[in-house]
């Protein structure tokens, strides 16, 4: 035998196991857990289309505002007419001031 036949290690069964580590896919610890995560992206995603929505309404806010909605050219509003009964009730209670028609 020569020198460089017995001052080498035995190296044909460990090279392998060098190239290819045991690497075991994660298990779920828990469907529990696995049920939090899903929940976790799906709250992200309505976060998300809540932001985008947002910005929408802001927009629409601030086109509105620079368009000038005004109340200017509309009828105002009509008071309301007292009935008969409504009057009456006022009457009673002691709110009914003569000198003040509604």
């Amino acid at each position: 035998m020569s020198d460089e036949q017995t001052n080498t290690p035995d190296t044909k069964g460990t090279q392998n196991n060098l190239d290819t580590p045991n690497v075991e896919e994660p298990q779920p610890i828990s469907p529990i857990i696995d049920r939090a995560e899903a929940a976790n992206k799906e709250k992200a995603s309505l976060l998300e289309r809540d932001e985008k929505l947002t910005e929408r309404k802001e927009k629409l806010h601030a086109l509105q505002m620079i368009g000038g909605n005004t109340t200017a050219g509309q009828a105002p509003d009509k008071p309301k007419v007292e009935t008969a009964e409504e009057k009456a009730a006022r009457f009673e209670s002691g709110n009914l001031d003569i000198l003040e028609e509604k």
